[in-house]
Order: C-alpha cells, then sequence, then structure tokens
C-alpha cells in the first residue's frame, strides 16, 4: 500500500482520447494499465472512464481518462464528454490514413476544440506502430501538419504509452493550465455491443 506524502501536491486533469472507431483508443488505456493487449477488442459506447495516478516532479496528477466511442452515431455524446479537458489526443491509425481526414473531419478547426481548457495540451497519437512497415512521408506530413507534438505507439508492444501520458501532464503542470477544474469522475458501466465487428487495435 502506497502512504501518500501529505505535503505532496495534488491535482485532477480530464483527459480525452478522441478518434474513429477501430484505432485502437481502448487498446491504449488496457496497455496503461496493464491489462494486456487483444486482437478483439469490442467498440466502446458512449464512454469508460479510467483513473490513472502519476507522481510528477513532486505533484501527485489523478488523471481521468475519457476513452470516446468512434461511431458516427455517437458523435454528439462524444462532443459532450470534451468540454473541459486539459489533454486532448487525436488517435490515428499509422496503417490508414484515413483516421487522420477522420479527425480532420470531426475535430480539427471546428466549435468542439473550443469547449476544452484554455491552453489546452493536444497531441497526435499515432496507434499500431508495429504494423507501420514502411514509412509513408505524404502520412508523416498529414500527422505533423497540425503542429501538435506526435506520439508513436503500439498497445501491443506497449510503447510509448506512458510516455505520452507523462508527458501531456508534465505539460500541463509546468505551464499551470487550469488543472484543479477538471470533472469530478463519473462512475459508468458501460455496456458492450455483442454483435459488433471489432477491428485490431494496437
Amino acid at each position: 500500500m502506497e502512504i501518500e506524502d501529505p505535503a505532496e501536491r495534488e491535482v485532477t486533469l480530464k483527459i480525452v482520447i478522441l478518434g474513429a472507431s477501430g484505432v485502437g483508443k481502448t487498446s491504449i488505456l488496457r496497455a496503461l494499465m496493464d491489462n494486456g493487449w487483444s486482437s478483439d477488442v469490442p467498440s466502446t459506447i458512449g464512454c469508460d472512464i479510467i483513473i490513472r495516478i502519476f507522481n510528477i516532479n513532486g505533484t501527485r496528477v489523478k488523471c481521468q481518462i475519457w476513452d470516446t466511442a468512434g461511431q458516427e452515431r455517437f458523435h454528439i455524446t462524444t462532443m459532450q464528454h470534451i468540454r473541459n479537458s486539459h489533454i486532448v489526443f487525436f488517435a490515428c491509425d499509422l496503417t490508414d490514413s484515413g483516421s487522420f481526414v477522420y479527425n480532420v473531419n470531426h475535430y480539427f478547426d471546428s466549435e468542439v476544440l473550443q469547449s476544452v481548457k484554455k491552453n489546452a495540451y493536444k497531441a497526435i497519437v499515432g496507434t499500431k506502430k508495429d504494423l507501420y512497415e514502411e514509412e509513408n512521408e505524404i502520412y508523416e506530413k498529414m500527422l505533423r501538419s497540425k503542429g501538435y507534438p506526435v506520439f508513436y505507439t503500439s498497445a501491443k508492444q506497449n510503447e510509448n504509452i506512458e510516455k505520452m501520458f507523462h508527458d501531456a501532464c508534465k505539460f500541463c503542470i509546468d505551464h499551470k493550465i487550469d488543472e484543479n477544474t477538471a470533472e469530478k469522475p463519473i462512475k459508468l458501466t458501460m455496456k458492450r455491443e455483442e454483435t459488433s465487428q471489432s477491428s485490431p487495435c494496437c
């Protein structure tokens, strides 16, 4: 059992992961929580929320991480979950440039991002790095076109998963991004679609 230092500073950050269905958002969280990797991950319905604690430079960072649904019919609900986020990750499948276009059409340069915290940390997360065998120069330029940090990750190999969260939290702490005003965590039990077809998420 970890004994908390009473003098340790604590902040709460709301983190949301956006992206098309099947890009690997849920697999990222499974890897982060050491729940292993599976090629058969059901699609998220509505949203799932997990809590993860990081200790960064003497600050105890409590992360509320929102895994959002990528299906089109949940888009309005997803927009509501983005509200007051301190950190926004845009997940893009490195093997499918269309997943970046999805983010362009649904989130970039839209009113959606106006609901996040001022100066919120935003980053591109390239998923399925273990399947990204040959570098695509055009896609690389697309990923970097927004000027956001880009993380190349693999949930299957647990590569750069913890780093993306640690770097984002450190940025918020260093820049004092309104960290104490995250919404209280909501305990949800979300049912999975038994009939949905899953894409390999890694």
